[in-house]
């Protein structure tokens, strides 16, 4: 499994139109704080043999020219995928993390691309 660390860097993208696909800033991960194993509950997703679960929070700054840095907080998701549908959509990745930075148009940052540095 690909999960965030403190100090990672992953690339900010626009997900609005007019801007969409473009490079907003990025996010600076501070730090993540885990539910134990056995809380977490998988559920299933609308995708055949994929699983989604909520396993933490996150605290993380958001670099970008229209926000301010000041620490934020989210849920950490975790995605398991079947092996099908990874190598069709995640490059082989079955399991990872990812996260929505903020409530505006920002693509989700997730632990399987997007790191920089």
């Amino acid at each position: 499994m690909i999960r965030f660390e403190s100090g990672e860097k992953y690339g900010l993208i626009y997900s609005a139109y007019s801007r969409a696909g473009t490079v907003a800033g990025y996010v600076e991960i501070i730090s993540v704080e885990r539910k134990p194993e056995e809380e977490v509950i998988f559920k299933n997703t609308s995708i055949r043999d994929c699983f989604i679960a909520e396993v933490g929070t996150i605290t993380f700054v958001v670099y970008s020219d229209t926000t301010n840095t000041k620490k934020k907080k989210a849920v950490v998701f975790c995605s398991r995928n079947s092996e099908s549908y990874a190598e069709e959509f995640s490059g082989g990745v079955r399991e990872y993390e990812w996260f929505s930075p903020t409530k505006r148009s920002y693509y989700p940052i997730s632990s399987r691309e997007g790191k920089i540095e």
